[in-house]
């Protein structure tokens, strides 16, 4: 279990960390995220280097280009795409918030070993080392509050994942361009998922405070769900206490990726 409250708290604490310093921001689905990565070019150095080939200047793109060591830090492409699946096998409606502020994610996808050894998606406000190289690094603009997603008995939520998962490192400032607004140190690295041990979760509600009278509107947790059983609602999470359910899978041969709430 868990609170909303932590969800805006672990947001309050990214955004935070944008005031030092400029950053950035078991089955089935038909809609979701794809991971990106910016194009980048690797740089060598003359026979009479010291040895160690750092990053090199890019004119057209204003940012750095990986070379020697810094080609580690670069993202990887997408994988295997894979379908994702939320299913309400109750008898009420549920409703699912995002999985982080400024989202219309409501999955979570952790390596089994740990946040840090692979997580999709990743929080708000943290680049990745390619972008740190790039100088691409900063939080975004205002976002709409977050909502609910109402999903009925029978209902099923879908999104896709594109394979990638951001995992922990720390890059080193010799990566940085020249006159970098962007920092070394610790930064996700975009990689496709390897065979291993994974978890996927998802956080619901079964009467949001936003909605529970005498103090909530119900008129803001009702809505028209399409042909899949589920719509976003008007309702805004609260300090509603959250059911989590944790789906543990393992790749390869995972797809589609399902979790059940019952």
């Amino acid at each position: 279990m868990r609170t909303w409250t932590s969800l805006i708290a672990t947001s309050a604490i990214l955004l935070s960390a944008c005031s030092t310093g400029p950053k950035v921001g078991t089955t089935g689905g038909s809609s979701g995220t794809s991971g990106t990565s910016s194009g980048t070019s690797s740089g060598s150095g003359s026979a009479s280097d010291s040895g160690t080939t750092g990053a090199t200047t890019d004119a057209s793109s204003g940012g750095t280009t990986g070379g020697g060591v810094c080609d580690e830090f670069l993202n990887e492409p997408s994988g295997d795409v894979f379908t994702l699946e939320l299913r309400n096998l109750t008898t009420e409606p549920i409703f699912v918030p995002p999985a982080l502020p400024c989202a219309t994610q409501v999955f979570t996808l952790t390596a089994a070993a740990g946040p840090d050894a692979g997580r999709w998606p990743t929080p708000d406000c943290t680049p990745t080392c390619e972008e740190n190289m790039m100088d691409l690094c900063f939080c975004p603009g205002g976002c709409a509050a977050p909502t609910f997603v109402r999903l009925e008995p029978g209902g099923v939520y879908s999104a896709t994942w594109p394979g990638l998962l951001d995992v922990q490192t720390s890059l080193p400032a010799e990566c940085l361009a020249d006159e970098a607004t962007c920092q070394a140190g610790p930064c996700p690295v975009r990689r496709v998922a390897p065979d291993g041990d994974y978890n996927l979760t998802v956080s619901y509600a079964t009467q949001p405070e936003a909605c529970t009278p005498p103090t909530g509107d119900p008129f803001l947790c009702g809505c028209t769900p399409n042909a899949d059983g589920w719509c976003p609602t008007e309702a805004e999470p609260g300090l509603d206490v959250l059911s989590g359910v944790t789906q543990p899978f393992m790749l390869p041969n995972a797809d589609p990726i399902r979790i059940d709430v019952q």
